[in-house]
């Protein structure tokens, strides 16, 4: 025995065809996946861009903070009395760093004597083609002598969204720059 179809059956496959753009109009159940589409992007970008500019920041302040650290050793004489070089300073501001962010093979350290402690002059790391040119240099002078530590960190920038500091090489990388002005101790 076999019966009939249900009298809504045939009138529900009309209807689906017939009232299309009417179904659509009043259907809500994929409103929210529509919304979120539309907010996701803006969403995740913005939390990409927080994160990048929060890494940019703390790779900034842990290479200050081993510039520091490190130059205190100069300042006291540990340097000069250990007769450590340039290698062995440069080893000892990456390990501060906890060897992290390429440092062994990207830092560039510029240890000088100044001559007038009122205008002391930063290097310029890059030529007008953006070119990384700053050279490694490691002069720790005598005890009494005002020196100028400068390191430069290339910095990878993953979202060329925004700026986060004025240096860039001419590949987009940042220039991650942390100096520090001192007086040897006598020693």
């Amino acid at each position: 025995m076999t019966f009939p179809p249900p009298p809504h059956a045939e009138t529900r496959t009309t209807r689906r065809w017939t009232w299309l753009p009417d179904r659509f109009r009043r259907d809500r159940s994929g409103a929210t996946a529509i919304e979120f589409a539309l907010v996701a992007m803006p969403l995740f970008l913005t939390i990409f861009v927080i994160l990048e500019c929060a890494l940019h920041y703390f790779v900034g302040t842990s290479l200050d903070m081993a510039v520091q650290r490190t130059s205190r050793q100069i300042r006291t004489g540990q340097v000069q009395a250990l007769a450590l070089d340039q290698a062995a300073f440069k080893s000892a501001v990456c390990h501060e760093m906890k060897d992290l962010f390429g440092c062994r093979e990207k830092l560039r350290l510029k240890v000088d004597v100044v001559a007038d402690v009122g205008d002391p002059t930063e290097s310029d790391p890059t030529d007008r083609d953006g070119n990384l040119v700053v050279e490694d240099s490691f002069n720790t002078g005598r005890s009494g002598d005002v020196l100028l530590v400068q390191a430069f960190l290339p910095w990878p920038a993953f979202a060329r969204l925004v700026s986060l500091s004025g240096e860039r090489t001419s590949e987009g990388d940042y220039i991650l720059r942390s100096s520090t002005l001192f007086r040897n101790e006598p020693f």
